[in-house]
This record gives structure tokens, sequence and C-alpha cells, in this order.
């Protein structure tokens, strides 16, 4: 794989790795927050299944749908299969909390559910790209979700409740970032 490629490749799952490390540092910020990180998890998986489009060098076009790149990405691989049910929950956070009109206001439980989908978003692209493509960076991004409560049944979402541990925001190469200081 040509050098530029890879570095493509590595910007797409580094801005997804940036994208569940925003909606953790805002769920840890409170409540108020909760909307702004779940559009966050919405990026981050629409952005790791772009950087598997990419990798197939199959167009995902221009939509936040992750519905739809799933769809475009069930023709070479059944891997992203089992997050259906997760892109139908993650796609609407593309926009709904992020404009005013909305009747009810995210939950917890909500933004619990959508890290863990993100993550196995990250994750399932991660295990697709060739290993030179994630030198660097985490499996997992600095962000981490600790389950608290039993696993969820066979064929049942996981709603657990969440606590997160938040690490500091990083670059591609792993190491700590000072980029979100200001200067």
């Amino acid at each position: 794989m040509h050098p530029d490629e890879l570095e493509f490749l590595r910007s797409w799952l580094s801005r997804a790795a940036e994208d569940l490390d925003a909606a953790a540092a805002l769920s840890a910020a409170g409540p108020a927050c909760i909307g702004s990180a779940l559009f966050h998890c919405q990026q981050a998986a629409e952005k790791a299944a772009k950087a598997y489009l990419a990798y197939t060098g199959t167009p995902s076009g221009k939509t936040h749908d992750v519905s739809s790149l799933l769809d475009i990405a069930s023709d070479t691989t059944s891997a992203f299969e089992p997050l259906r049910s997760a892109a139908a929950t993650l796609t609407p956070y593309a926009v709904v909390y992020r404009y005013p009109g909305v009747t009810s206001p995210p939950t917890a439980e909500q933004l619990g559910q959508a890290l863990s989908d993100a993550h196995a978003f990250f994750r399932t692209a991660v295990s697709l790209l060739p290993p030179e493509v994630s030198p660097g960076l985490p499996t997992q991004p600095s962000a981490s979700v600790e389950d608290a409560g039993p696993p969820a049944g066979e064929g049942e979402r996981d709603t657990r409740e969440t606590s997160l541990r938040v690490g500091p925001p990083r670059h591609p190469a792993g190491e700590p970032s000072d980029r979100h200081l200001p200067r």
C-alpha cells in the first residue's frame, strides 16, 4: 500500500478516535453536554466506517447515515452486520440534538449505549484494516467505557450503566497532545 494511502486511512481513524475522546470528555462535563457527546459518537462510527470503505476503494458519498454506509460495506464484508441496530440508533445523533426543537433531552443511558456502539465501530474498522494503517493508534481510543453489570443476553443491545475514564487526547503517534489547549 502506498504511503499516501496509509496516511489517508490513518487520518480517518485518527479523526474517529478524536471523536470518541471528545464524546467521553463531554460526557464527563455533565447532562448539558450529552447531546454534543452523542453527536461525536455518531461521527466516530461514521468515520470508522468511511475508513474501511476508503481502504476497499469503495466510494462512500457525502452521507452521515451510518446505516447507508453499512449497506455499502456489506458488499465486501459482513463484519459490521452485528452493528446494524447500533447504526440505526447512532445515525439521528448527527443532527437531532444539534438544533433547537427537540422535545425531550438526551439521557445518560442513551450516551452509555452510544459510546459502547461507537467504540464497537472503531474496533471493527481497525480489525479490518491492515496493521500498518494503525501503528500508534490504540485499538480503543484513550476514552474507555467500563461496564457495571452483567452482559446483555444473546441478541439484546447492551443498556448497562457505564462509567468513563478519560485520558488526554492523543494524536496518531499515540502520544498525549496539547493541540486542544489555547495558545
